[in-house]
């Protein structure tokens, strides 16, 4: 067990205290009461981790969690009932712990279209949870690279065109810059109409 962390989830009319561990396998969330009636114990592997993004809650910044998972390929796998979990912490350095641990696990992202690299550049991305303020970047300087040169059709495609546009935020102004690659990028066609909408809501600081 890497992070072992008291917590409480929060889904639409339930909150759920209880305890989150991750360990070097699978993220679990022990609930202390079975409020809904499921198997009191969720569970998801690190792998189908698309990202985790620190929220605000209660008006207070960065004390909460929010991961977000990929269906596995496995049906079988253990996977969340949602397609994202949302954690609040009793202090920021405990939702920093878990952060931590997450955007830098060498299994996060390996099965999803980001993969591990994607994955880890959109965790470093939201690591601080003010909504995106400025998109002053030029929206085509997505098109200038060599990636974004290759039009990639089918979901791969527009995951590859997201991915590129985050790895390029990252060495440049991070969020501020964002906004601009990926529009650029979904002008052009590298970005599905779904996945541009996702990052919007991302920016404004929208959970799911």
């Amino acid at each position: 067990v890497l992070v072992n962390l008291p917590c409480v989830l929060h889904a639409p009319l339930v909150n759920s205290p209880g305890r989150l561990a991750i360990t070097s396998d699978c993220v679990y969330f022990q609930p202390l009461h079975d409020i809904e009636g499921n198997s009191p114990c969720k569970i998801q592997r690190i792998r189908d981790i698309v990202s985790c993004c620190k929220k605000k809650y209660k008006l207070q910044e960065c004390i909460a969690l929010e991961v977000i998972f990929w269906k596995p390929r496995n049906p079988s796998a253990p996977r969340w009932d949602t397609p994202s979990a949302f954690f609040a912490f009793q202090t920021r350095r405990e939702c920093d712990e878990a952060w931590r641990c997450l955007s830098t696990h060498e299994e996060v992202g390996t099965e999803t279209p980001f993969g591990q690299a994607g994955a880890r550049a959109a965790c470093r991305l939201f690591a601080e949870c003010e909504p995106s303020a400025s998109a002053n970047a030029d929206a085509s300087a997505s098109a200038s690279s060599p990636a974004a040169e290759e039009r990639a059709g089918g979901i791969g495609g527009s995951f590859r065109g997201l991915k590129n546009a985050m790895m390029q935020s990252l060495e440049g102004s991070g969020k501020s810059s964002l906004l601009g690659k990926v529009t650029g990028c979904w002008q052009r066609g590298l970005v599905s109409n779904y996945n541009y909408l996702m990052l919007l809501n991302l920016l404004a600081g929208r959970t799911f």
